[in-house]
């Protein structure tokens, strides 16, 4: 598993630095303003974005499941996945943590939104 650094995205744009989907996961912290862009090569691949945590108690409605967000981004296309929602999909160390059925020819690059640039 690799952490991610994630690039700010200004006004007059980025190039954004593409990493090498890791064949255990990849991680990458995240501020709520964070969102992914996908690469894919030639096969389909799904990727999976853990929920932290997998319940919550709420008054009134008892135990709600919270899924992971799956996501199927078909062969030799782009896509742009998120935000992720702080209490939802951050860990104990603030990252997010994703996994790729198929890693093979997968480029991801976490970019964040700056409030008012």
């Amino acid at each position: 598993m690799a952490d991610l650094i994630v690039q700010s995205l200004v006004k007059a744009g980025i190039a954004p630095t593409e990493n090498v989907a890791a064949s255990g996961g990849d991680a990458f912290i995240n501020d709520g303003r964070t969102f992914i862009l996908v690469e894919n090569g030639v096969t389909d691949v799904t990727i999976t974005f853990a929920a932290v945590p997998s319940t919550v108690e709420k008054p009134g409605y008892g135990t709600i499941d919270i899924a992971d967000l799956t996501v199927l981004v078909t062969g030799s296309t782009s896509k742009v996945i998120g935000t992720f929602p702080q209490a939802v999909f951050n860990d104990s160390d603030g990252k997010v943590q994703m996994t790729y059925d198929d890693e093979s020819n997968v480029k991801i690059s976490p970019v964040k939104f700056q409030e008012g640039k």
